[in-house]
């Protein structure tokens, strides 16, 4: 049974205790609409797909062909239909993510769709003369081979959305638990920590979200992801940490769950706080150590990292002005991790600040004595632009960022990684993806890293390189 088919017994079983009126309580509906919108997606994937297929197959499922084909056009054939269960695999993931029609995966997907329909209309269409056929399966085995690449890279984008997606339903899930005194799952969250350490260690490139902005709690644990991710780079080749590796992730995760007390109103507010916002807002550590110390008795460094993580060192932090020495380690390091993500990241009164400009103004309050100077440096390993990080070049081209020096610690090295440049100055497709060291190059820099509605906005036309 597939995804979508269960999917739409839950919708059945959820209508089976409606009362006469036909209503479903308060408290199920927001989760019955979430629930009706994957099942109506997945399904709408499904019908796409049946539709392109249905005109080339015989009654018994069979993919309509000549009466004659030569043992190489049966393969093709056969590879066709692994393609086609490729994509009604995707088609039950694109349905439980519910993405916008805009989306560029859903995109993406109907060019997989239509690169399909095209091989199965030429074979449809071929001569029985079997030399022929021979000299069309050349043709067409290049243009199956472009379609399987691109449904592969569909596969592994679709793949990296669903990690985040689940990752973030983890965490709603125990933080929701947390703040209701409700049991916690402790193994989920232990899972997706050793999931985004893996991720670092396997140099994955750092993926940061971005959040709505129309929903308090989705704001609060695509934060509190974010800096899990900075974290597990900062620590994965620490020695200070290789003892106990897992334990800044998992802080970082957790950080800050007391932001589930403040109002929702509050989280989003656009305007300037005033004093009631803004005391309910910085009772969020205290509130957060509380739930932390009633769940996990003997893991004080978590309540910990949750109490203090707006201290300064320089005494003007909160709760509790502690100075210096007073701030433990691992709160020193998410407390950068957590304003480091926080600047990456938009707000309902503020756009995300590209990577640059949030390391230096990390680095600056590091200068001023409020941050540990020696974890903010560790932010260099990111460098200016870390890996995965769409770019300008002054020339106008367009590339992506596949490496960074790391061994070298000159002025430079943070400005100057290893590009793959994908699009010329007239934003037109290289023939082939070529690969800038700019720290070998003279007179050539970087001028800006492009926002997300830039990055969508391309990633049709540039969905190999931006995938």
């Amino acid at each position: 049974m597939s995804q979508t088919q269960a999917l739409v017994e839950k919708v059945a079983a959820l209508r089976n205790p409606r009362d006469p009126g036909g209503e479903l309580p308060d408290n199920r509906d927001a989760r019955y609409r979430q629930l009706e919108k994957h099942v109506s997606m997945g399904m709408q994937h499904h019908m796409l797909l049946e539709r392109s297929l249905r005109q080339f197959s015989e009654p018994n499922g069979e993919i309509q062909s000549p009466s004659r084909l030569t043992a190489r056009a049966r393969r093709l054939l056969e590879s066709t239909r692994q393609l086609l269960a490729d994509l009604r695999r995707l088609a039950d993931h694109l349905g439980e993510l519910s993405l916008e029609a805009t989306d560029p995966l859903q995109e993406s997907y109907h060019d997989a769709v239509a690169m399909t329909e095209v091989i199965l209309r030429v074979v449809q269409a071929f001569p029985d003369n079997l030399a022929e056929q021979l000299k069309l399966c050349r043709g067409l085995e290049r243009f199956q081979f472009a379609a399987q690449s691109h449904c592969a890279r569909l596969q592994k984008a679709v793949q990296n959305r669903l990690h985040d997606h689940r990752a973030l339903c983890v965490l709603t899930e125990t933080f929701t638990a947390l703040a209701e005194e409700g049991e916690v799952d402790t193994q989920k969250w232990i899972t997706l920590a050793e999931h985004l350490l893996n991720e670092a260690q396997q140099g994955e490139p750092l993926r940061l979200l971005q959040p709505t902005c129309e929903s308090a709690v989705e704001q609060i644990v695509v934060h509190s992801l974010n800096c899990a991710r900075v974290m597990a780079r900062l620590v994965r080749c620490d020695p200070e940490w290789q003892d106990r590796i897992l334990d800044p992730i998992l802080a970082a995760l957790l950080h800050d769950v007391g932001m589930m007390a403040v109002p929702p109103e509050v989280v989003l507010q656009s305007e300037k706080l005033s004093d009631d916002s803004r005391r309910a807002l910085e009772s969020h550590p205290q509130v957060g150590a509380e739930w932390l110390r009633k769940q996990f008795d003997r893991a004080d460094w978590l309540a910990e990292t949750a109490l203090s993580h707006h201290e300064d060192l320089d005494g003007t932090g909160y709760p509790g002005g502690l100075r210096e020495l007073q701030i433990p380690p691992l709160v020193r390091l998410v407390a950068v991790c957590d304003v480091y993500s926080a600047y990456c990241s938009k707000r309902a009164y503020r756009p995300p600040l590209n990577p640059r400009a949030a390391l230096t103004e990390t680095l600056l309050q590091a200068e001023e004595g409020k941050l540990d100077q020696g974890c903010a440096e560790k932010l260099l390993q990111l460098a200016f632009y870390p890996t995965g990080t769409v770019v300008e070049l002054d020339d106008g081209s367009i590339g992506l960022v596949v490496g960074n020096h790391m061994g070298r610690r000159d002025l430079n090295t943070p400005t100057a990684p290893v590009v793959a440049l994908f699009a010329d100055s007239s934003h037109h497709a290289e023939p082939l993806i070529r690969h800038v060291d700019l720290n070998e190059c003279d007179g050539r820099s970087i001028v800006r890293a492009l926002d997300e509605d830039e990055i969508s906005r391309l990633s049709r036309c540039f969905s190999d390189a931006l995938r």
